[in-house]
């Protein structure tokens, strides 16, 4: 007891530290809860069936809206813009473009696997045993940020079944400032696309 005592100021001031500590690891995971309820979060996934008629589709599960600047899908070297893909007629703006806002719980059909398979000249029943992998690949306006964000998923096409279906349970969300320059490279990728295509 005389210990306590005598120690009393630095016992005081070491419970003290504690506490600090822990409040501030409390702060850490409250503000990493916020940013990641507040951050983007788009879902790709492939609705109907798992052959190529199935309709790919982007669902946003953010807490906010979400403008979409484009869409696309890749194969090796190969990138189309999925608006590119689809006969539109008489169809509205967003699912014409595949462009425009998303709100809260919004989908938005990218078109179907078929021929994005076709435009990106991947043989959808070949016989062999051959699988390809493309990705599917969206760029959006989110919130308060500055930089654009993207979500990409990566799927598979048995060539011998024409069974499509993706490899990761999750869409993978690139939004934080790191990825900022990979999701512009794929906006240039789109406005180049959409330049060749007015010049063709």
């Amino acid at each position: 007891m005389e210990w306590f005592l005598d120690n009393a100021q630095a016992i005081s001031a070491l419970a003290s530290a504690g506490m600090l500590v822990i409040w501030s690891m409390y702060a850490w995971l409250f503000y990493q809860e916020f940013r990641r309820q507040r951050g983007s979060q788009l879902f790709i996934h492939e609705g109907g069936s798992q052959g190529p008629n199935a309709t790919c589709m982007l669902v946003n599960l953010s807490k906010e809206p979400i403008h979409v600047l484009c869409s696309m899908a890749a194969y090796g070297d190969e990138t189309v813009q999925l608006h590119d893909t689809e006969k539109t007629d008489g169809a509205g703006p967003i699912n014409r473009t595949k462009q425009g806002p998303l709100q809260m719980g919004e989908l938005l059909e990218l078109g179907s696997f078929k021929r994005i398979c076709q435009a990106l000249n991947l043989p959808q029943s070949s016989g062999s045993d051959e699988i390809s992998e493309f990705e599917i690949r969206v760029v959006g306006i989110h919130g308060f940020r500055e930089w654009p964000v993207g979500a990409r998923r990566r799927f598979q096409i048995d060539h011998k079944t024409s069974e499509i279906w993706p490899l990761t349970e999750r869409t993978e969300q690139l939004r934080s400032k790191r990825h900022a320059a990979e999701v512009r490279n794929w906006i240039a990728s789109c406005r180049a696309r959409g330049l060749s295509d007015e010049g063709g």
